[in-house]
């Protein structure tokens, strides 16, 4: 998500971690990882130009939404050779309303949302699909979301529909939060890791004394609603952030978590945590990237190109392109002993420097289309259409 500042300034919450996350998922599915920098670069540039549309109420975030998907026009059982990258994005309001009360969730008797080896520790589409009928269920039981448990035992607490979820108990006068490890079966959520970070560096501040990530079974809650020792429950996710659990929906009988209301000790973690999504407090772990505005993203190409020295560009034809089409001239840039895939020729050695910083200021140049971008090693090739006699001062400008 991108958010509104304090300071007027637009952000983006942990995109290098959401990176990593994407290509892991990516590596599991068989599925080309998309070259380092690429998703930052590309979820930076459309926040960028979507920022008027990034809301600034309480709540509120621009919600972004990267997905890779194949496009090979072949109907093999095979993973595709050809896939496409985008990235979209919406303004949301808070995810289950303008009023922030606790949902109910039902235990999911007997389907399962993800099984050992399978796909769900990864971002996957296919994930979600998976639990749109036990989604039915808990709606027409009165529950928000799905509680899943795992698919060996079916008794292991696992997460929701799309989200993780966590305990607070009070354990020998102590109070711990709680969630499930992550043991294969569980996305590993970037809002759950924030929150445990938040959590056990408070320093007592949030009343929080312990942090752990254990197991826990669908009779572990079920005694600690009954006797109080779960004292809170609640979900967390991009989307939502956090939502409390108030009530828990388990083979027609529904139990209340503590009062049924908000916890306190939750929603002290959501605004530690929203604060620094907003601005609100200092960011002093460097999660937030804020997005400059394009004429400071290419003051700092022009910087990188003066720092460089030997930037070069090379313009080539080739025949390849088939009967009827003319011959474009390309840009390529590569490091030494790297060659362009269309004719084979050699260009000069660039410096060492983020390559993929190129790649915004090529795509928003005018007259210019993205024809190719790929790294071979740790090097980088870009190719993109334009006229005879471009200049590279056009091409970073």
């Amino acid at each position: 998500k991108a958010y509104a500042q304090a300071d007027g300034s637009v952000a983006v919450f942990r995109i290098e971690a959401n990176a990593t996350r994407m290509n892991r998922s990516a590596e599991r599915l068989a599925m080309p990882p998309l070259p380092e920098g690429a998703f930052e670069q590309s979820c930076v540039a459309l926040v960028d130009a979507d920022r008027a549309w990034v809301p600034t109420s309480d709540g509120s975030a621009l919600y972004v939404r990267p997905f890779l998907f194949g496009v090979e026009a072949h109907l093999s059982v095979r993973p595709a050779n050809e896939y496409l990258y985008a990235v979209i994005a919406s303004p949301v309001a808070s995810y289950f309303g303008p009023v922030l009360g606790a949902i109910s969730v039902a235990v999911e008797p007997v389907d399962v949302r993800a099984t050992p080896g399978g796909t769900g520790a990864v971002k996957f589409a296919g994930n979600y699909a998976a639990g749109f009928r036990a989604h039915g269920r808990a709606d027409a039981a009165g529950g928000d979301q799905v509680l899943w448990l795992d698919a060996v035992e079916h008794r292991w607490v696992e997460e929701l529909n799309a989200m993780n979820v966590m305990f607070l108990w009070e354990r020998d006068g102590h109070t711990v939060l709680t969630t499930p490890p992550l043991s294969g079966t569980i996305l590993e959520g970037v809002t759950r890791a924030s929150l445990l970070e938040v959590a056990r560096d408070s320093g007592g501040e949030l009343r929080i004394d312990e942090v752990v990530e254990e197991p826990t079974s669908i009779e572990d809650v079920r005694d600690g609603i009954e006797d109080g020792t779960l004292l809170e429950m609640f979900a967390c996710g991009t989307a939502a952030v956090i939502v409390p659990i108030g009530r828990l929906i388990d083979a027609g009988v529904t139990r209340v978590v503590g009062t049924g209301d908000p916890g306190g000790l939750t929603m002290a973690l959501r605004s530690a945590l929203l604060d620094i999504q907003y601005g609100r407090t200092a960011d002093t772990r460097g999660w937030m990237r804020t997005v400059d505005p394009a004429d400071q993203r290419r003051h700092a190409g022009r910087q990188w190109r003066q720092e460089c020295g030997r930037l070069a560009w090379v313009k080539l034809e080739s025949p390849e392109w088939g009967v009827g089409r003319r011959p474009t001239p390309l840009l390529c840039l590569a490091q030494a002993h790297n060659r362009c895939k269309n004719n084979h020729r050699e260009v000069p050695m660039l410096d060492d420097a983020k390559l993929i910083d190129i790649i915004e200021p090529v795509v928003s140049a005018a007259g210019f289309t993205l024809y190719d971008a790929e790294f071979r090693g740790a090097s980088l090739l870009v190719m993109v259409d334009g006229p005879h006699g471009i200049n590279l001062d056009q091409v970073a400008s």
